[in-house]
């Protein structure tokens, strides 16, 4: 007997959520913390699968030595709505120089296993808990650098002045001198000379690179602070005013005292570069700036040579190796900068 359209689409949509049903999916570790301490690692992870029965197994060794493994099938907790399995496990008396490489699996009942990390992770004694720096940070990012969303978000880099890499899982960044524990860094390592870029998007949910707060271009105040067990004792810290868009403001020398504007930002790089090391000068992304123009005076990034253009292409001004241009005559509107190499950037004069 033919079917109709809505028999037929109820058949199918029975068909398709039997076999969902069915089907057996590997368990999954959905979050995992690692927290190094003085001759300690504290560690939680959470796992879940479709069928109850599943085992979980810490898996380590020290100093470069034999893998052993620890087997768990009893959680700490279980949230009683989602079914998530909580697991805890110290790793006690380590010795003051050791090394420790570990990593989680989970499998169920059908011999499925997920592994995290896909690598393992590494945890160095001692640890070292500083000096960083704030180095440098933008609070209104338009054209500068994107995210891995494809989003032009604010952000803040972290410097590491010292010749040993420094465990950065205890560490904390605020926007709020009283809230020092808004952000906790990843349970990873900032490299000797190293610098490490956070997203200050107030998006959590991208990833943990980005932070749950965004910063304010009217100006605020940023925090670095040590571990809660030493009461968020301050790092480091910044107090700013009201920053311009596409504008950084950093550290003349990356570490240093005297902090600067940088008009060609360097994420992730030293102050003391580009910020494209492999570039050369000519090259280089060019930012005009303010944009809208509103005090009678466009700056660029670099010193340019080229002209300036209305949207009807006429001419309005030429320019010859300069970092700026007095464009107070020009009528409100859109205008063209293009270069003697060819790179064309728009810019808007604002009205009185």
């Amino acid at each position: 007997m033919p079917y109709g359209v809505q028999e037929y689409a109820g058949i199918r949509a029975a068909s398709a959520l039997a076999e969902c049903i069915q089907a057996d999916a590997s368990p999954l570790i959905s979050h995992a913390r690692i927290l190094p301490a003085t001759g300690r690692i504290e560690m939680d992870w959470v796992t879940e699968d479709d069928d109850p029965g599943f085992t979980t197994t810490l898996h380590y060794r020290v100093d470069g030595s034999e893998w052993e493994s620890i087997l768990f099938d009893t959680p700490v907790e279980t949230d009683a709505v989602s079914g998530l399995q909580t697991y805890r496990y110290s790793m006690l008396s380590l010795a003051e120089e050791v090394e420790v490489d570990l990593y989680f699996t989970a499998m169920d009942q059908a011999g499925q296993e997920t592994r995290y990390p896909a690598t393992f992770q590494t945890v160095s004694f001692p640890l070292i808990s500083g000096p960083l720096y704030i180095n440098e940070f933008m609070a209104s990012n338009s054209s500068i650098r994107m995210d891995e969303y494809g989003e032009y978000d604010d952000w803040v880099e972290i410097y590491n002045p010292t010749d040993t890499q420094v465990w950065l899982g205890d560490i904390y960044l605020s926007d709020d001198m009283g809230v020092p524990g808004r952000y906790k860094f990843p349970d990873e390592y900032i490299d000797p000379a190293g610098y490490h870029m956070v997203w200050l998007d107030g998006e959590p949910e991208q990833g943990i690179y980005h932070a749950s707060f965004k910063i304010n271009k009217g100006g605020e105040e940023l925090r670095l602070s040590e571990r809660p067990a030493n009461g968020f004792s301050l790092m480091d810290s910044i107090t700013f005013g009201s920053q311009v868009t596409d504008i950084s403001m950093g550290r003349l020398i990356d570490g240093g005292t005297e902090w600067v504007a940088f008009a060609g930002p360097t994420p992730g790089y030293s102050n003391l570069s580009t910020g494209w090391e492999e570039a050369p000068v000519e090259t280089l992304t060019l930012t005009l700036y303010p944009n809208p123009v509103s005090d009678g005076t466009l700056h660029f990034s670099r010193r340019v040579s080229g002209a300036i253009y209305n949207v009807m292409g006429q001419k309005m001004m030429e320019l010859v190796d300069t970092e700026q241009a007095n464009v107070a005559n020009f009528a409100a509107g859109m205008y063209i900068f293009r270069s003697i190499e060819g790179e064309s950037k728009q810019f808007l004069v604002a009205g009185n």
